[in-house]
């Protein structure tokens, strides 16, 4: 059975292999690692997470800017492919 996690923008639970993970990891952000605490998101929702600098509140700390940036290529790439 795989395991679900909650999305940390809409709060639905789908299972990981579904979902974009973002780790911290000593201070740095990094996206679908699996080490450090982490976060879940629906692909469909990086466009609300990016708005609302969700995953500020996520981990309780400023998340730079780079991270929302990694996450709006990767949302384009999700879009282009279908």
């Amino acid at each position: 059975m795989a395991v679900e996690r909650m999305c940390c923008v809409c709060r639905a639970r789908k299972k990981t292999h579904d979902m974009i993970r973002v780790a911290r990891i000593e201070g740095k952000f990094y996206i679908n690692k699996i080490d450090g605490r982490g976060c879940y998101l629906c692909p469909t929702c990086i466009d609300k997470a990016i708005k609302t600098r969700a995953l500020n509140r996520s981990f309780k700390t400023n998340v730079g800017n780079e991270i929302y940036i990694e996450l709006a290529k990767l949302n384009e790439l999700v879009y282009t492919k279908k």
